[in-house]
């Protein structure tokens, strides 16, 4: 099973309330280049939780179009997101599945520590992949690799 943990893209804000703050144009833009760097990277997601706050459903939805796919709100993927949360989102599905979470800090950036063990700190709009996940999700996994916003802008410099 292949993992991907997204944290949103950058948020304005100002917005009536903390889970009405939406993407800014820079961040629309920005999460717009990792989702064409995931699908050129042959990210196949089988499925895509996205925390209900609206930058990430955002992120997660535009993510979801560039890969020709639907993205679905869970709440499990809010702020109080952990291990066991995505260890059961991820149940019922097979070894080949790739499970993408989008959600925010400091829970995604938590969770990958937490089944890797490697210390890292998601900045806005980066994704992690993590591969060779073993129940129950305690230092088992593979940290195989993360993109933050400013490696995948230079990608498009080129």
């Amino acid at each position: 099973m292949k993992l991907y943990f997204v944290r949103h893209g950058k948020a304005s804000q100002v917005a009536p309330s903390d889970a009405e703050r939406p993407l800014t144009s820079g961040g629309v833009e920005s999460v717009k280049h990792m989702a064409q760097v995931l699908h050129k990277a042959g990210c196949h997601p089988t499925k895509i939780y996205s925390s209900p706050r609206l930058r990430a459903s955002q992120t997660a939805h535009l993510i979801a179009d560039e890969l020709g796919i639907d993205a679905e709100i869970n709440a499990a993927c809010n702020f109080s997101f952990n291990a066991a949360a995505a260890l059961q989102l991820c149940s019922g599905f097979d070894d080949e599945a790739e499970i993408m979470f989008v959600g925010h800090n400091p829970s995604m950036s938590d969770v990958v520590e937490s089944i890797t063990g490697a210390s890292v700190q998601l900045s806005t709009g980066a994704v992690v992949c993590v591969t060779n996940i073993y129940p129950p999700m305690t230092r088992g996994a593979t940290l195989k690799w993360l993109l933050t916003p400013k490696v995948i802008d230079a990608i498009f410099l080129e």
